[in-house]
């Protein structure tokens, strides 16, 4: 994971001479959660439906700012961050909007760093086999995800005890900022979790979208 920071870093501060850091990122965020979304839909895996048909527009829409070649690299940022997924469990993406210094501080919004998220959950799981073989498959609640890195140590952690977590959970992870919701569904996708990640304020009950994984059939799109 750690091998693909370097060039992450390098080719998103490429296109910062046309854009800010910040508008950058965000459209980034934005266009990958969509094309990850869209993914099954294309190659014909799923049936193009009406979710597929809003999010297509949407997806349109947020490309237009940008050149062919700087859509390129945005394509490149996607597949950096697949490929540090495919080689363990981490938040790259948090660490590289902490490392960027792209994280709303006005805003309060800090990342955990993810060793004390793997202590945390290491703390808190328990056995979690013998919660499988009771109920099948357990669901873990996040109500704040941010960059999905104490879901991901939660699926470390049972990874770590024998338990394929793609398979035996389903984690329900929310946060208010849309790029934190971004984030999320990126990592958690990229990682082949069963996830519905939601854009919305706990606190108040409202929800403005709810996106599940591709790995995920527990939820239409919102």
């Amino acid at each position: 994971m750690h091998s693909q920071k370097k060039p992450f870093l390098s080719k998103l501060q490429s296109l910062s001479h046309n854009h800010s850091s910040h508008r950058i990122f965000s459209d980034w965020l934005e266009i990958a959660a969509l094309t990850l979304h869209q993914l099954p839909y294309h190659s014909g895996e799923l049936a193009k439906d009406a979710a597929f048909e809003r999010l297509e527009q949407r997806y349109m829409e947020a490309i237009k700012p940008y050149s062919k070649d700087e859509l390129n690299v945005f394509s490149e940022l996607v597949s950096l961050t697949l490929i540090a997924h495919h080689t363990g469990y981490g938040d790259f993406l948090g660490e590289m909007a902490g490392e960027a210094e792209l994280l709303n501080k006005r805003g309060g919004q800090f990342f955990t760093p993810y060793h004390l998220c793997r202590a945390i959950a290491k703390m808190n799981l328990g056995d979690v086999k013998s919660q499988v073989e009771a109920k099948g498959m357990i669901t873990i609640v996040e109500p704040a995800v941010g960059a999905g890195a104490l879901v991901i140590a939660a699926a470390e952690e049972i990874a770590a005890q024998g338990i394929d977590p793609r398979a035996t959970v389903q984690f329900d992870c929310t946060d208010i900022s849309r790029d934190a919701f971004n984030m999320a569904y990126i990592q958690l996708s990229a990682l082949g979790l069963q996830a519905v990640v939601r854009h919305g304020n706990t606190l108040s009950g409202e929800y403005w979208e709810a996106r599940p994984t591709r790995s995920c059939g527990c939820l239409t799109n919102g």
